[in-house]
């Protein structure tokens, strides 16, 4: 799991199926935020925030790095889009890495073309 600290709020992204149920599974009963790439595989990304409280910056910083991590990475031509919602909002199925959500926001990502995920990396 790769770690992450922006606006001195932690951030956590799962590196495979296995490590993306983790964490939807360690912060299911904590009112955070989790981040996908809308209908493409990528990996989670949970901030410690509810999505009401997050702000522009720290949801363009979540869906870059959702994005920076896929075979997606410099495709800024095409529209991409993440799905947001509160980790309560998350449910694991059976096959690791898959989750159903449920009042999701789907929002378009606004890119950071000289985005470094390593800057703000923590471990």
């Amino acid at each position: 799991m790769r770690s992450y600290l922006y606006n001195n709020v932690k951030v956590f992204m799962g590196k495979n199926a296995q490590e993306n149920s983790n964490i939807v599974s360690q912060y299911n009963s904590i009112d955070a935020t989790w981040f996908h790439l809308h209908d493409l595989p990528s990996s989670h990304v949970i901030i410690e925030k509810t999505p009401k409280e997050l702000n522009d910056d720290e949801i363009k910083f979540c869906a870059n790095l959702v994005k920076f991590y896929t075979k997606y990475k410099k495709e800024w031509q095409n529209k991409y889009f993440v799905d947001m919602v509160s980790t309560k909002n998350v449910k694991l199925t059976s096959k690791p890495g898959l989750v159903t959500i449920s009042k999701g926001k789907k929002v378009k990502i606004k890119p950071i073309f000289s985005f470094n995920p390593d800057e703000y990396k923590v471990d």
